[in-house]
């Protein structure tokens, strides 16, 4: 995985990236399933590598596993 920004056009973006989930700045290439964190900014999205798409599930789901747990022992 590179970790350097990537700089894109609006066009490029809207072609090869959508929207992760509900998250309004968090990114996915339709492509490669990358994930990055999005920044936008005249006309160009910069885009700042994350990790994939079953990396962040793997990560949801052990979050929501110490959720439950916290919510268990009443927090």
């Amino acid at each position: 995985m590179t970790s350097s920004v990537k700089t894109v056009f609006a066009e490029e973006f809207s072609a090869h990236y959508e929207f992760y989930k509900e998250y309004d700045d968090v990114v996915m290439n339709k492509e490669n399933r990358q994930v990055f964190k999005a920044n936008f900014k005249d006309g160009m999205v910069q885009l700042v590598p994350l990790s994939n798409d079953a990396a962040i599930q793997k990560i949801e789901l052990g979050l929501s596993e110490f959720a439950k747990e916290l919510k268990r022992q009443g927090f």
